[in-house]
């Protein structure tokens, strides 16, 4: 079945504080199965920015401001800290990568409410780490090792250097990140 194309959509649910949020993400389009379907890296990928955000997916304005502000924490934060940390865009969410291409750091618009998150190896209270954002809520995601906080406004971002103060010291400084294996 060459020309047929199998993929899959999950849907991730998150609730809490009397919010309910959504995430859709597809399966199954990995680089060799589109090598092997006739795709190839001629094809250009798609460049997202804040236009593109708002024009092409239509996220409301207030959204791409709250997404703005953290992208402005977040790069001074990098800044100050003297890291190296590339901001990349796409569909739906940008992040900031260490060499390598690993996210440390993403800001997901898909959700109803933007979402920051940051890569950990295990789950927070795992690490001994206490939420830097009380009045914001938080979620783990032990799937993609990430943990996050809705960031309902600009009024409500935070200073997110606290947010990568956390994750810098799991951070290896080439590969993947591993889970921990010493803690007790």
């Amino acid at each position: 079945m060459s020309p047929a194309e199998v993929i899959g959509i999950e849907v991730r649910q998150y609730v809490g504080q009397g919010l309910k949020t959504l995430v859709p993400r597809v399966l199954g389009q990995t680089a060799e199965a589109q090598q092997r379907k006739g795709r190839t890296a001629s094809i250009p990928r798609r460049e997202w920015s804040w236009e593109a955000y708002r024009d092409e997916q239509g996220i409301p304005a207030e959204k791409l401001e709250t997404a703005k502000a953290c992208f402005m924490s977040i790069q001074a934060a990098l800044a100050q800290r003297g890291l190296n940390w590339q901001p990349v865009f796409r569909q739906g969410y940008f992040g900031f990568q260490r060499p390598g291409g690993y996210h440390v750091v993403i800001v997901d618009l898909r959700p109803r409410i933007p979402w920051v998150s940051i890569k950990l190896p295990d789950p927070p209270d795992r690490l001994g780490l206490q939420n830097p954002y009380p009045g914001l809520e938080s979620i783990w995601d032990p799937d993609h090792r990430q943990w996050g906080w809705s960031v309902p406004n600009v009024g409500s971002v935070p200073d997110l250097g606290v947010a990568i103060d956390f994750s810098r010291p799991h951070q290896p400084e080439s590969g993947p990140m591993r889970p921990s294996t010493n803690i007790a």
